[in-house]
């Protein structure tokens, strides 16, 4: 009877560790979603900070553009400087756009990873529940190792061995208080 009693509490402290790893673990996962979270956030600024940038880039150029059409009008010889610097315009514009489609890219997976990351946050809820119901069910062990023992008490005293069985109880009982003492947050 001292060996089931010993299992049965063994099993109980394993449970207890598991439930304390599990719980860990939704910490730790919780944490990491919230600072993906706000990784995606700045980068979502940063982008947006990007596109600002190539909006005063573009102006720019177009200023440059302007100031060198001006100059071909004014002076017959700058025509070629003129002409390189609408080709660098140019260039300029498809650089503009290429950058604009890559900040575009950058913003559609930045969306995409803050919807993961809201996932994951709600899987993180959903794991805090399973380890209520985790805590429950062993809340209903302890209830039926108990029931399980107070059944070997009536067979010990039906047996005759009634002070070896109070002396095994009063062990117990102080191993269970123990246990339940773990348990608490």
């Amino acid at each position: 009877m001292s060996h089931l009693c010993e299992a049965n509490n063994d099993y109980g402290d394993h449970l207890i560790k598991i439930l304390g790893l599990i719980k860990e673990k939704a910490a730790s996962v919780k944490n990491n979603a919230e600072s993906i979270d706000n990784l995606s956030s700045n980068s979502q600024q940063r982008a947006h900070e990007l596109m600002q940038e190539n909006e005063l880039l573009a102006t720019a150029i177009n200023e440059m553009s302007i100031a060198a059409s001006s100059a071909s009008e004014d002076i017959g010889g700058v025509a070629d400087i003129t002409a390189k610097s609408s080709d660098l315009v140019n260039s300029g514009f498809n650089v503009i756009e290429q950058n604009a489609e890559s900040i575009q890219l950058l913003f559609n997976k930045l969306t995409e990873s803050s919807n993961a990351i809201s996932q994951i946050s709600e899987d993180s809820q959903q794991v805090g529940s399973v380890l209520g119901v985790i805590m429950n069910i062993s809340e209903q062990l302890i209830c039926l190792r108990l029931m399980l023992l107070l059944r070997l008490l009536v067979l010990v005293i039906l047996e005759g061995g009634l002070r070896s069985l109070l002396m095994k109880l009063e062990h117990w009982h102080k191993e269970h208080n123990n246990q339940l003492v773990r348990l608490k947050p």
